[in-house]
C-alpha cells in the first residue's frame, strides 16, 4: 500500500486535519514528518494514496489549509 502525507503549518492544524479526516471516514494517522520536508510543525497526517481525493475534499470543505502533500516510498 502506498501512502502520502499532508503537511500543515502547526500542530493545531495537523490535529484539526486528523479530526476532519476521521469524521469524513478517511483512514489517517498522525506521524512524524520526514526531515527532508520543511515546515514549522514536526507532524504530518498520513493517508492511503487511493484516498487522496477524498482527503483533499474533506480538508477543503473544513477550510483546513495545508502546506503540501508528499508521497511516501
Amino acid at each position: 500500500m502506498q501512502h502520502s502525507i499532508f503537511v500543515f503549518e502547526s500542530t493545531y492544524h495537523t490535529m484539526k486535519a486528523e479530526r476532519t479526516l476521521k469524521s469524513a471516514k478517511v483512514q489517517c494517522k498522525v506521524v512524524t514528518k520526514p526531515r527532508h520536508i520543511s515546515s514549522e510543525c514536526g507532524l504530518a497526517v498520513r493517508v492511503l494514496s487511493c484516498d487522496l481525493e477524498n482527503a483533499e475534499s474533506a480538508l477543503s470543505k473544513a477550510s483546513v489549509s495545508k502546506i503540501g502533500i508528499w508521497p511516501l516510498e
